[in-house]
């Protein structure tokens, strides 16, 4: 197995809030990470951080993520600053002909305020062989799953009732989750994996949109991937499901359904059986779906309308959909 490690000196892409980069320029950057990396070898990172592997900040298939502090260079400096540390197992994903490598390149290549900075990268021989360990900001209000009213399926623990947001802080955390995916569908990527708990909230209430473990290029990358099912189950698209040919749009849908289950369960009682779920999506969002409980806020049905749409080609674009009246006096 390759192991590779990226110092975050070796960024060859300066960081400018909400900046983009044009298409030519994004590959150029982006190629420029599959050479000369340096290796980060796992005695670095215990130089750097102290893990804190009692807090669990969250896991996914391949990855679990926990808090740390960043050892201070001066002792003298007595602040400990806080990270969170995603430990992935290459040997699951490679299992799946994925690699972290690529979400690797693509975080050190994308500049843009609501894009996660990745602040360093890790491997790991001893004692945990083929972990990877990428490091990043600590966003201390958590994600958006902590707020949402989405009820998952048929656990109770996942199915309590959250603390609920108020409507501007909704607004404007989904905005910037849209700029993010605006800005990476200019890019030519695809995130495949938009949900609640994928969208992190900043101090300044700005939506972040983290875990690139499903992203691809499908101008570069496998062909084939964007056949692949992939992404949690509740968020996906109608043809991910299918495992029909797919494109960027995908992700305006799982858009459309995360901002919907802000508001409300956008899902009828299915169980958790995935073929059941399966039928269920297709009546429930079919151009015959119930969609009365938004009716007292045509703004929001606007936005579900433009998103949660069977037919792909009857979604918007993300920039299209910036401009629509929900977001545009969201500063």
């Amino acid at each position: 197995m390759m192991i590779f490690l990226i110092a975050c000196s070796f960024c060859l892409v300066t960081r400018v809030a909400g900046s983009a980069v044009g298409r030519t320029e994004f590959l150029n950057a982006f190629r420029e990470k599959t050479f000369d990396v340096i290796v980060n070898k796992h005695d670095v990172m215990t130089e750097k951080y102290n893990m804190h592997m009692g807090d669990s900040l969250g896991e996914g298939f391949a990855s679990k993520v926990y808090q740390a502090s960043r050892i201070a260079d001066d002792d003298k400096d007595s602040r400990q600053e806080l990270v969170a540390v995603k430990q992935v197992d290459e040997r699951k994903l490679r299992k799946c002909k994925m690699t972290v490598e690529t979400e690797v390149r693509l975080l050190y290549s994308l500049t843009h305020s609501n894009i996660p900075k990745l602040l360093d990268v890790f491997a790991s021989s001893l004692p945990d062989p083929g972990m990877v360990y990428l490091v990043f900001p600590l966003y201390k209000r958590g994600s958006l799953g902590r707020h949402c009213q989405l009820i998952y399926g048929d656990d109770k623990d996942m199915g309590e009732k959250r603390e609920k947001l108020d409507e501007g802080t909704i607004r404007k955390v989904m905005k910037g989750v849209l700029q993010a995916i605006a800005y990476l569908h200019s890019n030519g990527l695809v995130h495949r994996d938009i949900k609640p708990d994928n969208i992190m909230i900043s101090d300044e209430e700005e939506g972040i949109l983290i875990d690139y473990g499903y992203a691809t290029d499908p101008m570069k990358d496998d062909p084939a991937a964007m056949t692949r099912r992939c992404g949690t189950l509740l968020f996906t698209a109608p043809e991910v499901f299918c495992c029909h040919a797919y494109n960027h749009l995908v992700d305006i849908w799982s858009f459309g359904v995360t901002l919907w289950s802000m508001h409300a369960n956008p899902y009828p009682e299915c169980g958790t059986d995935p073929h059941a779920i399966m039928r269920k999506f297709m009546e429930h969002f079919g151009p015959w779906g119930d969609r009365r409980e938004l009716e007292n806020d045509p703004c929001l049905l606007s936005i579900i309308n433009a998103t949660v749409c069977f037919l792909p080609k009857r979604r918007s674009e993300a920039a299209k959909i910036l401009d629509m009246y929900y977001f545009c006096d969201i500063k």
